[in-house]
Protein backbone atom coordinates (compact mmCIF):
# COMPACT_ATOMS: atom_id res chain seq x y z
CA UNK A 1 0.00 0.00 0.00
CA UNK A 2 1.11 3.46 -1.00
CA UNK A 3 -0.05 7.29 0.39
CA UNK A 4 0.66 9.88 -1.56
CA UNK A 5 3.51 9.22 -3.50
CA UNK A 6 4.95 7.84 -6.83
CA UNK A 7 5.26 4.70 -7.31
CA UNK A 8 7.46 2.30 -10.02
CA UNK A 9 6.19 -1.12 -9.69
CA UNK A 10 8.26 -3.66 -11.88
CA UNK A 11 9.12 -7.14 -11.35
CA UNK A 12 6.26 -9.30 -9.80
CA UNK A 13 3.55 -8.94 -6.54
CA UNK A 14 2.18 -11.57 -5.80
CA UNK A 15 -0.32 -9.60 -3.53
CA UNK A 16 -3.02 -6.68 -4.45
CA UNK A 17 -1.76 -3.52 -4.52
CA UNK A 18 -3.72 0.00 -2.87
CA UNK A 19 -2.32 3.36 -3.86
CA UNK A 20 -3.88 6.19 -1.84
CA UNK A 21 -3.32 9.28 -3.81
CA UNK A 22 -0.27 9.61 -5.84
CA UNK A 23 0.37 7.66 -9.29
CA UNK A 24 1.99 4.29 -9.90
CA UNK A 25 3.91 3.13 -13.21
CA UNK A 26 3.00 -0.35 -13.56
CA UNK A 27 5.69 -2.11 -15.95
CA UNK A 28 5.36 -5.71 -13.85
CA UNK A 29 3.19 -8.14 -13.06
CA UNK A 30 0.09 -8.20 -10.05
CA UNK A 31 -0.98 -11.37 -9.31
CA UNK A 32 -4.12 -9.89 -7.49
CA UNK A 33 -5.73 -6.44 -7.31
CA UNK A 34 -4.62 -2.65 -8.13
CA UNK A 35 -6.81 -0.75 -6.01
CA UNK A 36 -7.02 3.38 -7.08
CA UNK A 37 -8.08 5.62 -4.28
CA UNK A 38 -7.97 9.41 -5.19
CA UNK A 39 -4.52 7.88 -7.74
CA UNK A 40 -3.57 7.46 -11.14
CA UNK A 41 -1.94 4.56 -13.15
CA UNK A 42 -0.03 4.07 -16.03
CA UNK A 43 -0.10 0.25 -17.65
CA UNK A 44 3.45 0.40 -19.87
CA UNK A 45 4.93 -1.87 -22.05
CA UNK A 46 3.97 -5.64 -21.38
CA UNK A 47 2.75 -4.62 -17.21
CA UNK A 48 0.21 -7.55 -16.38
CA UNK A 49 -2.56 -7.35 -13.92
CA UNK A 50 -4.30 -10.84 -13.17
CA UNK A 51 -6.96 -9.55 -11.12
CA UNK A 52 -9.38 -6.35 -10.92
CA UNK A 53 -8.79 -3.25 -11.69
CA UNK A 54 -10.86 -0.88 -9.37
CA UNK A 55 -10.87 2.80 -9.85
CA UNK A 56 -11.96 5.57 -7.55
CA UNK A 57 -11.90 8.96 -8.17
CA UNK A 58 -8.65 8.75 -10.61
CA UNK A 59 -7.77 8.00 -14.18
CA UNK A 60 -5.52 5.19 -15.73
CA UNK A 61 -3.61 5.23 -19.10
CA UNK A 62 -2.12 2.54 -21.25
CA UNK A 63 0.99 3.22 -22.73
CA UNK A 64 0.66 3.02 -26.63
CA UNK A 65 3.00 1.65 -29.04
CA UNK A 66 3.63 -1.54 -31.45
CA UNK A 67 5.01 -2.66 -28.22
CA UNK A 68 2.50 -2.24 -26.15
CA UNK A 69 0.73 -5.50 -24.57
CA UNK A 70 -0.66 -4.04 -20.90
CA UNK A 71 -3.94 -6.55 -19.58
CA UNK A 72 -5.88 -6.85 -17.36
CA UNK A 73 -7.57 -10.26 -16.56
CA UNK A 74 -9.82 -9.22 -14.50
CA UNK A 75 -12.69 -6.63 -14.47
CA UNK A 76 -11.85 -2.87 -14.95
CA UNK A 77 -14.09 -0.68 -12.16
CA UNK A 78 -14.14 2.97 -12.63
CA UNK A 79 -16.21 4.84 -10.34
CA UNK A 80 -16.34 7.92 -12.39
CA UNK A 81 -19.91 8.88 -11.82
CA UNK A 82 -18.52 9.54 -8.13
CA UNK A 83 -15.51 11.02 -9.18
CA UNK A 84 -17.86 13.79 -11.25
CA UNK A 85 -19.91 14.03 -8.24
CA UNK A 86 -16.84 14.78 -5.56
CA UNK A 87 -15.18 17.05 -8.20
CA UNK A 88 -18.31 19.13 -8.78
CA UNK A 89 -19.33 19.20 -5.15
CA UNK A 90 -15.81 20.02 -3.53
CA UNK A 91 -13.01 21.08 -6.07
CA UNK A 92 -14.06 22.88 -8.73
CA UNK A 93 -16.37 25.90 -9.31
CA UNK A 94 -18.89 26.16 -11.76
CA UNK A 95 -18.46 29.87 -12.27
CA UNK A 96 -14.76 30.55 -14.55
CA UNK A 97 -12.96 33.16 -16.13
CA UNK A 98 -14.02 32.57 -19.48
CA UNK A 99 -17.50 30.98 -18.86
CA UNK A 100 -20.14 29.48 -16.88
CA UNK A 101 -21.21 25.94 -17.10
CA UNK A 102 -25.02 26.23 -16.71
CA UNK A 103 -24.98 22.35 -16.15
CA UNK A 104 -22.17 22.38 -13.55
CA UNK A 105 -23.66 25.40 -11.91
CA UNK A 106 -27.38 23.75 -11.74
CA UNK A 107 -25.25 20.50 -10.15
CA UNK A 108 -23.74 22.78 -7.63
CA UNK A 109 -26.93 24.55 -6.72
CA UNK A 110 -28.80 21.07 -6.33
CA UNK A 111 -25.82 19.75 -3.98
CA UNK A 112 -26.56 22.78 -1.68
CA UNK A 113 -30.33 22.82 -1.99
CA UNK A 114 -29.59 18.85 -0.50
CA UNK A 115 -27.90 20.46 2.44
CA UNK A 116 -30.23 22.88 3.16
CA UNK A 117 -33.01 20.03 3.36
CA UNK A 118 -30.52 17.93 5.72
CA UNK A 119 -29.62 20.69 7.91
CA UNK A 120 -33.51 21.76 8.16
CA UNK A 121 -34.56 18.09 9.08
CA UNK A 122 -31.57 18.17 11.64
CA UNK A 123 -33.01 21.39 12.86
CA UNK A 124 -36.49 19.67 13.36
CA UNK A 125 -35.33 16.74 14.93
CA UNK A 126 -32.48 17.52 16.89
CA UNK A 127 -32.31 20.54 17.74
CA UNK A 128 -30.58 20.76 20.84
CA UNK A 129 -27.59 18.56 19.32
CA UNK A 130 -27.14 20.69 16.49
CA UNK A 131 -27.18 24.12 19.09
CA UNK A 132 -25.10 22.79 21.39
CA UNK A 133 -22.18 21.59 19.01
CA UNK A 134 -22.85 25.69 17.03
CA UNK A 135 -22.29 26.81 20.69
CA UNK A 136 -19.12 24.56 21.29
CA UNK A 137 -17.59 25.49 17.62
CA UNK A 138 -16.16 29.12 17.74
CA UNK A 139 -12.44 29.57 18.98
CA UNK A 140 -11.75 25.34 17.91
CA UNK A 141 -12.35 25.38 14.05
CA UNK A 142 -8.40 24.90 13.70
CA UNK A 143 -8.54 21.91 15.88
CA UNK A 144 -11.38 20.63 14.35
CA UNK A 145 -10.61 20.92 11.11
CA UNK A 146 -7.46 18.57 11.98
CA UNK A 147 -9.74 16.37 13.57
CA UNK A 148 -12.14 15.97 10.12
CA UNK A 149 -8.88 15.64 8.16
CA UNK A 150 -8.08 12.43 10.65
CA UNK A 151 -11.08 10.93 10.26
CA UNK A 152 -11.50 11.43 6.42
CA UNK A 153 -8.09 9.94 6.61
CA UNK A 154 -8.42 7.16 8.54
CA UNK A 155 -11.54 6.19 6.64
CA UNK A 156 -9.47 6.15 3.28
CA UNK A 157 -7.11 3.93 4.80
CA UNK A 158 -9.40 1.34 6.44
CA UNK A 159 -10.91 1.23 3.16
CA UNK A 160 -7.57 1.03 1.44
CA UNK A 161 -7.12 -2.20 4.24
CA UNK A 162 -10.38 -4.04 3.89
CA UNK A 163 -9.94 -3.68 -0.11
CA UNK A 164 -6.90 -5.54 0.00
CA UNK A 165 -7.87 -8.38 2.43
CA UNK A 166 -11.24 -9.29 2.24
CA UNK A 167 -13.28 -10.51 -0.36
CA UNK A 168 -14.87 -7.77 -2.80
CA UNK A 169 -18.50 -8.89 -1.46
CA UNK A 170 -17.53 -7.53 2.27
CA UNK A 171 -15.26 -4.98 1.05
CA UNK A 172 -17.41 -3.41 -0.72
CA UNK A 173 -19.67 -3.18 2.13
CA UNK A 174 -17.72 -1.88 4.19
CA UNK A 175 -16.47 0.93 2.17
CA UNK A 176 -20.31 1.51 1.77
CA UNK A 177 -20.53 2.04 5.24
CA UNK A 178 -17.45 4.17 5.79
CA UNK A 179 -19.27 6.66 2.50
CA UNK A 180 -22.27 7.28 4.13
CA UNK A 181 -20.64 7.04 7.50
CA UNK A 182 -18.52 10.24 6.42
CA UNK A 183 -21.82 11.65 4.20
CA UNK A 184 -23.81 12.05 7.68
CA UNK A 185 -20.99 13.35 9.48
CA UNK A 186 -20.58 16.19 6.91
CA UNK A 187 -24.08 16.87 6.86
CA UNK A 188 -24.49 17.30 10.62
CA UNK A 189 -21.15 19.69 11.00
CA UNK A 190 -22.20 21.58 7.63
CA UNK A 191 -25.53 22.00 9.18
CA UNK A 192 -23.48 23.48 12.15
CA UNK A 193 -21.42 25.52 10.30
CA UNK A 194 -24.67 27.18 8.93
CA UNK A 195 -26.57 27.66 12.23
CA UNK A 196 -23.22 29.34 13.70
CA UNK A 197 -22.57 31.93 10.42
CA UNK A 198 -26.26 32.39 10.16
CA UNK A 199 -26.20 33.18 13.81
CA UNK A 200 -23.37 35.64 13.81
CA UNK A 201 -25.16 37.58 10.68
CA UNK A 202 -28.05 37.91 11.97
CA UNK A 203 -27.89 38.46 15.92
CA UNK A 204 -29.47 41.52 15.76
CA UNK A 205 -32.78 40.28 13.99
CA UNK A 206 -35.90 41.00 16.07
CA UNK A 207 -38.52 38.59 16.92
CA UNK A 208 -40.89 38.32 14.35
CA UNK A 209 -38.64 39.12 11.39
CA UNK A 210 -38.09 37.07 8.53
CA UNK A 211 -34.34 36.30 9.76
CA UNK A 212 -34.85 35.51 13.19
CA UNK A 213 -34.87 32.16 14.68
CA UNK A 214 -32.77 28.92 14.16
CA UNK A 215 -34.11 27.89 10.67
CA UNK A 216 -33.41 31.72 8.97
CA UNK A 217 -29.63 30.99 10.75
CA UNK A 218 -28.91 28.30 8.95
CA UNK A 219 -30.66 29.03 5.72
CA UNK A 220 -28.54 32.52 5.57
CA UNK A 221 -25.07 31.17 6.81
CA UNK A 222 -25.66 28.05 3.57
CA UNK A 223 -26.42 31.13 1.37
CA UNK A 224 -23.34 33.02 2.12
CA UNK A 225 -20.62 29.89 2.36
CA UNK A 226 -22.29 28.07 -0.81
CA UNK A 227 -22.05 31.56 -2.46
CA UNK A 228 -18.28 31.45 -1.51
CA UNK A 229 -17.84 28.18 -2.78
CA UNK A 230 -18.63 29.38 -6.15
CA UNK A 231 -16.11 31.49 -6.58
CA UNK A 232 -12.93 30.25 -8.90
CA UNK A 233 -10.68 29.94 -6.24
CA UNK A 234 -11.43 30.99 -3.18
CA UNK A 235 -14.29 28.66 -3.34
CA UNK A 236 -12.38 25.43 -3.20
CA UNK A 237 -10.00 26.33 -0.92
CA UNK A 238 -13.22 27.75 1.65
CA UNK A 239 -15.36 24.62 0.87
CA UNK A 240 -12.77 21.91 1.31
CA UNK A 241 -11.71 23.34 4.91
CA UNK A 242 -15.83 23.79 5.54
CA UNK A 243 -16.00 19.65 4.68
CA UNK A 244 -12.88 18.92 7.29
CA UNK A 245 -14.39 21.28 9.82
CA UNK A 246 -17.90 19.69 9.22
CA UNK A 247 -16.39 16.08 10.16
CA UNK A 248 -14.85 17.11 12.98
CA UNK A 249 -17.64 19.17 14.46
CA UNK A 250 -19.41 15.75 13.85
CA UNK A 251 -17.32 14.27 16.10
CA UNK A 252 -17.43 16.89 18.91
CA UNK A 253 -21.30 16.64 18.64
CA UNK A 254 -21.77 12.79 19.61
CA UNK A 255 -19.17 13.66 22.19
CA UNK A 256 -21.02 16.55 23.48
CA UNK A 257 -24.41 14.23 23.02
CA UNK A 258 -22.92 11.21 24.61
CA UNK A 259 -22.18 14.15 27.48
CA UNK A 260 -25.61 14.80 27.86
CA UNK A 261 -26.59 11.32 27.85
CA UNK A 262 -24.50 10.73 31.11
CA UNK A 263 -25.69 14.16 32.70
CA UNK A 264 -28.50 12.05 34.60
CA UNK A 265 -26.55 9.68 35.43
CA UNK A 266 -23.91 11.87 37.33
CA UNK A 267 -26.28 13.70 38.78
CA UNK A 268 -27.76 10.45 40.41
CA UNK A 269 -24.48 9.62 41.77
CA UNK A 270 -23.54 12.97 43.13
CA UNK A 271 -27.09 13.22 45.08
CA UNK A 272 -25.92 9.90 46.58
Amino acid sequence: MSLGRPVVLRGEIGGSVVLVGGHVDLEGRIRRNLILLGADATLRGNARLDGDLLVVGGLVAFETGATAEASVGGQIRSVAALEAAYLAELRTSPLRAAAVSPLLLSFRLLVLLGWLVAGMALLRFAPRRLSRAAAAAPGHLGFLGLLGAAAVLTGALLCAFVLTVLPAAGAFTILGGVVVLLLVAKAFGLSVLFLLLGRRLAHSARRGTAFFGDPAALSIGLVVLGAVSLAPIAGVVVWSAASLVAVGLALQGLLLGRDALLAPERAVSDAA
